[in-house]
């Protein structure tokens, strides 16, 4: 709608809430970041403290759009975006000379965000359903600049070196469901045509090579795979490589985390719970030891 026939429109309502509701459900309609934040962020902290930052440092063109400077392939899962850029899951700081491990890399918004923190020396990201990942390499290649700190891999973290076959969807904005774990998987009732193997690697194995690439480095861990972090956690602690990560950033997802910082308090962590939901949260921890 015109600005000004918008106005015209609202400024005609009598009632001052009214024209509020009015003008809200309008921006909505023509503002894909209004629409996405209703609809994934519905707590008034979000919609207050990080929307209007953003709307000033975004913008949305015919095939990408750009949050504080950094370009995306336009409306490739806007959500795990307005985590990184708005919300700022992934912020840390008081470290230098740092690398910083994706865990599930999505679309690369964590990655991309990681890059434009002068701090993060290099980033290894890890996605290992192809649709994501295509759309990570697509949205890193949109940002040749940030993009020469990310290595990207098509692989996940687990428990053990292994391949098997998983279902999933063609929709990226849905690629939190494509999970490793059943009880997730079955808990989401989209509909799957599709199946893909996917590769998982030892997760003590790939950070440890990471180490011996990085030895003078301080590590960042980031984990965001839909319930599988219990498995990768349990067998980073286990190999005692646990205690080689200075900091974590972690979403839990219907286990509770109870289990997750007891293994992080054995080397040292200390942390910070935020809870989104009865079923998800997110861990901050660093290790103090």
């Amino acid at each position: 709608m015109n600005a000004s026939l918008e106005k015209l429109l609202i400024n005609l309502i009598p009632i001052k809430e009214w024209r509020r509701i009015i003008r809200d459900r309008l921006s909505e309609k023509t503002n894909p970041l209004n629409r996405a934040a209703k609809q994934y962020f519905s707590s008034n902290f979000f919609l207050v403290k990080t929307l209007e930052p953003i709307e000033k440092n975004c913008s949305f063109g015919e095939d990408t759009c750009n949050f504080y400077g950094v370009k995306f392939s336009k409306m490739k899962n806007l959500y795990g975006i307005l985590e990184c850029f708005g919300r700022r899951d992934y912020e840390f700081g008081g470290m230098r000379n740092c690398v910083f491990i994706d865990v599930g890399a999505n679309i690369g918004d964590s990655a991309l965000y990681a890059a434009t923190l002068d701090c993060v020396d290099k980033i290894y990201a890890y996605e290992p359903f192809k649709i994501t990942y295509d759309a990570a390499q697509k949205n890193i290649s949109l940002n040749p600049d940030l993009g020469k700190k990310i290595n990207l891999y098509n692989f996940g973290w687990g428990e053990e070196n292994e391949t098997f076959k998983v279902s999933s969807v063609d929709d990226i904005n849905l690629s939190a469901i494509n999970t490793v774990e059943e009880f997730f998987r079955d808990s989401c009732n989209y509909k799957r045509n599709n199946s893909e193997n996917i590769e998982i690697k030892k997760a003590s194995e790939v950070l440890g090579e990471i180490l011996s690439e990085n030895p003078s480095s301080e590590i960042v861990l980031k984990i965001d795979i839909e319930g599988a972090e219990y498995g990768v956690i349990k067998e980073l602690h286990k190999s005692g490589i646990l205690g080689k990560v200075r900091f974590i950033i972690m979403e839990w997802h219907y286990k509770g985390y109870d289990s997750l910082v007891k293994l992080l308090e054995d080397f040292g962590f200390v942390w910070f719970n935020e809870r989104f939901d009865s079923n998800t949260g997110l861990i901050r921890a660093v290790r103090i030891k």
